[in-house]
């Protein structure tokens, strides 16, 4: 799981700083969001573009994620990833990682101080969960 929703708390103060931001447009108000793999170069970038590209044809929510509670994330007994940004404007990372190890035996955490919500580039470790294998041993 990439940033995902449901485990920490989502962020309210981002959604004052998207109205704040709405003048100065879209595409501005977005990469502001999404974080420093979206806005650095974005014209020269693809993690920017696709950004962009999503945001166009995507329905946001409008209501605040549920949390889910202890005893359902409890129930989870397939190996979990969670690659949590550090700078993430939209979710609470910080409580993610307290509380996946408290509550998913299997999970397993990676920190990325530097990014923010988008996090681009992570296929070697997400393929690493899917095939029970390492970027090493698929290159070998």
């Amino acid at each position: 799981m990439l940033n995902p929703g449901g485990v920490g708390r989502q962020r309210i103060g981002v959604l004052l700083k998207a109205i704040l931001l709405r003048p100065l447009g879209r595409r501005r108000t977005l990469l502001s969001m999404l974080g420093p793999a979206a806005r650095d170069g974005v014209r020269d970038t693809a993690p920017g573009r696709f950004a962009l590209l999503v945001s166009g044809h995507f329905r946001y929510r409008r209501q605040r994620f549920p949390v889910f509670d202890d005893a359902t994330l409890r129930r989870l007994t397939m190996p979990v990833l969670a690659i949590l940004g550090g700078r993430d404007a939209l979710l609470d990372s910080r409580q993610t990682a307290r509380r996946f190890p408290d509550t998913v035996p299997t999970a397993r955490v990676r920190w990325v101080p530097g990014a923010g919500h988008l996090l681009p580039d992570r296929t070697d470790a997400v393929l690493d969960v899917l095939t029970g294998s390492t970027a090493e041993s698929r290159r070998a």
